[in-house]
């Protein structure tokens, strides 16, 4: 699929274990979609990067000519469009833009 692809994520995190989602959606149909379990998280903001990556590893299969990407953490968001530093969560702020 070489059309444009909208990214949907979200993490959740409850006494450090966490669970990540994603869904990739192509032509407003679902083409994709994961989720796993995890075991070791140390934040909800941790949680919700992975669940971003993998997403993007998963689009980046589909070689889209485009991807929007939503979620709802803002923090995610923000330090993945380069509007604000990661700190504690550079290393999966890496591993998503690339």
């Amino acid at each position: 699929m070489r059309g444009d692809l909208t990214l949907r994520f979200d993490g959740s995190f409850r006494g450090g274990a966490g669970g990540a989602g994603a869904v990739l959606y192509g032509g407003g149909e679902a083409c994709w979609q994961a989720a796993r379990f995890l075991s070791a998280c140390p934040s909800s903001s941790h949680a919700e990067f992975d669940a971003l990556c993998l997403g993007v590893e998963a689009a980046a299969q589909f070689s889209p000519s485009a991807l929007a990407i939503e979620g709802d953490c803002r923090v995610v968001l923000s330090q993945a469009a380069g509007d604000a530093k990661a700190r504690k969560l550079s290393k999966l702020n890496s591993r998503a833009a690339t």
